[in-house]
């Protein structure tokens, strides 16, 4: 009977301490200026990218900068050769623009989202298709002082890595 009523107080307890830290944790969330500031920043303690430990440099290429849209020439061109065995080759990249830099709050690693046309020639036909990409600094180890494209061309989303319509490369 001891242990039951411990038992009894112990969850008792456990659902009241819940109940009061969530009272706190809609206050802070008022306080803080609503619900949309929960992503990322301090709500959840995490400083702003360029200030942990291993810091990011929060340097990331503008859109139309020449190694990216080379590196997405370059990545596509090799795909559809090797891995599909196919004629399609980016011939140009044009009417790039930027869509947002850091979307949602500093304390998440630097990116910049964008959308520009492809020129996609196969043989002497050639079609122009969105591509949505997003440029980010390397996850790599240590300090690497590189940048990741990550790319997707609509209508040649052949494994769907960000259906649909590459809709998940932006943001």
């Amino acid at each position: 009977m001891r242990r039951t009523m411990t038992a009894v107080t112990a969850a008792l307890v456990a659902t009241i301490g819940m109940a009061v830290a969530g009272a706190a944790l809609a206050a802070d969330v008022t306080a803080r200026g609503g619900p949309d500031d929960r992503l990322g920043g301090w709500f959840y303690g995490a400083p702003p990218a360029e200030e942990r430990v291993i810091p990011f440099s929060g340097e990331v290429p503008a859109c139309d900068a020449p190694t990216v849209l080379a590196t997405i020439s370059a990545e596509f061109n090799r795909r559809e050769a090797r891995f599909w065995d196919s004629e399609l080759r980016v011939v140009g990249i044009e009417e790039v623009r930027p869509v947002a830099f850091r979307p949602w709050s500093d304390s998440f690693f630097p990116r910049r989202f964008c959308t520009a046309t492809a020129a996609v020639a196969h043989g002497p036909v050639v079609r122009h298709h969105r591509v949505n990409y997003l440029v980010r600094e390397e996850l790599g180890i240590l300090a690497q002082s590189s940048h990741d494209v990550e790319w997707c061309v609509v209508g040649i989303e052949r494994h769907l890595h960000a259906a649909p319509n590459c809709e998940m490369m932006l943001p």
